[in-house]
């Protein structure tokens, strides 16, 4: 369920953050479907061959979290497209509401993964250096750090165990 659902999520994520790059929906399309299928290629390696067809050759994705345990990595991938393309929104057309969205997107992959958000700070850390070197570098640098110091900020404090979120979870369930 949110597994498949996540999986989903990433190629359409994908699928919004190559069409806001391209402007072309066919290549999109393409690239996205590439985000979905393209870890199963692996399938063409004998002994990861042996191991998915004990999973009737469902996607990578989806055999890696089943036996490797790697469901909230999977999860935090799928976010990045999106933190990305949010990213990239705001530091070319600044707003309170793009911000937040970009905050949100890289608190949840940060929560749901510390690998996919090492990664996810790869990914925005060359946007923004692309961003910066065609102009206004400065102003694109202070919300770079915004978007850092309010992503941490969020995520420690949604993540301190002193809040007992589970508890407080628990009691209005």
């Amino acid at each position: 369920g949110l597994l498949g659902t996540a999986l989903a999520f990433g190629g359409v994520s994908t699928f919004y953050l190559l069409s806001y790059l391209t402007r072309n929906l066919l290549d999109s399309l393409i690239g996205s479907l590439a985000y979905v299928l393209f870890p199963s290629v692996g399938y063409l390696i004998g002994e990861v061959g042996n191991l998915a067809g004990g999973f009737d050759f469902l996607p990578w994705r989806m055999v890696a979290a089943i036996y490797y345990g790697e469901g909230p990595h999977i999860i935090g991938l799928a976010f990045i497209p999106l933190s990305m393309l949010l990213f990239l929104k705001t530091l070319r057309a600044p707003t309170r509401l793009r911000l937040l969205g970009v905050v949100l997107a890289n608190s949840f992959v940060l929560l749901s993964s510390l690998t996919a958000f090492v990664f996810n700070i790869f990914w925005l850390l060359l946007v923004f250096v692309i961003e910066a070197l065609r102009d206004k570098g400065q102003e694109k640098l202070k919300l770079f750090l915004y978007v850092l110091i309010l992503t941490f900020g969020i995520s420690f404090f949604l993540y301190s165990p002193s809040l007992k979120l589970e508890e407080k979870i628990k009691f209005w369930c």
